[in-house]
């Protein structure tokens, strides 16, 4: 139809997009464009035409930006039910990448070239573009390639949130004195020194594992007992 001819693809960030999903749970506006986005401040208004391009091209939204009602109504649903509906509505968007590129061999500088061939996009938008298209499938449980997925926004919150958590684990030991070595042949040994001691040994990457999952957890909850609050250590100085 003429009216899709004349949309783009999206090539808003993975944070804006998933905030315009999730606002949409909560209310059903009548029209979404750039006051719409600027009002509720998910991007300036320079960028608000990213959203708009957005929930176009999902087709939440006609040409001039009045909300489907039947679509936006299946949006409020929750759970998996959700998910595969706004799987369905990604596959059908961007039909065009999904019968011309097979996901499961891709690589990223495939969907890039897919934006710039087909819709004359320049390496920049193109790289926006795939990135977005990438994440949605990731996020919604489209099959994509292990090399795709190692370059979504969802891949990389991952691994944010594993270094976050080895450093705070590492900062944690510090402050209370943990000791890993390994000695004796192929045993290791945690030495945990403080209010509570506790000498663990793991002959067996499985004895290893659960004192790290289930032995450890139980240690550090124990020694919170014995520190004293920021509050507390301000007020003795």
């Amino acid at each position: 139809m003429e009216e899709e001819k004349k949309l783009r693809p999206p090539y808003a960030s993975s944070g804006q997009a998933d905030q315009t999903i999730e606002l949409l749970r909560r209310i059903t506006p009548k029209k979404i464009d750039s006051k719409f986005v600027v009002d509720n401040k998910i991007a300036t208004a320079t960028n608000a035409f990213r959203i708009v391009d957005f929930v176009k091209w999902l087709g939440i939204c006609d040409y001039e930006g009045n909300v489907k009602v039947e679509i936006i109504t299946k949006l409020k649903l929750v759970g998996e039910e959700r998910n595969k509906y706004l799987a369905e509505l990604i596959k059908s968007s961007y039909s065009n990448i999904f019968k011309n590129v097979d996901l499961n061999i891709a690589k990223k500088d495939d969907i890039i070239n897919f934006f710039i061939s087909n819709y004359g996009f320049s390496y920049a938008p193109a790289k926006s573009a795939a990135a977005l298209f990438l994440h949605l499938c990731e996020k919604y449980g489209i099959d994509i390639s292990e090399d795709l997925k190692k370059k979504t926004h969802l891949s990389t919150l991952k691994q944010g949130e594993r270094k976050r958590r080895i450093n705070k684990s590492q900062k944690v030991e510090k402050q209370i004195g943990i000791k890993e070595e390994t000695h004796r042949g192929d045993v290791a040994i945690i030495n945990v020194r403080g209010k509570i001691s506790a000498n663990l040994e793991a002959k067996t990457q499985e004895q290893l594992e659960d004192i790290l999952k289930n032995q450890l957890p139980k240690i550090f909850e124990a020694l919170k007992l014995f520190l004293p609050k920021e509050k507390e250590e301000s007020n003795t100085e």
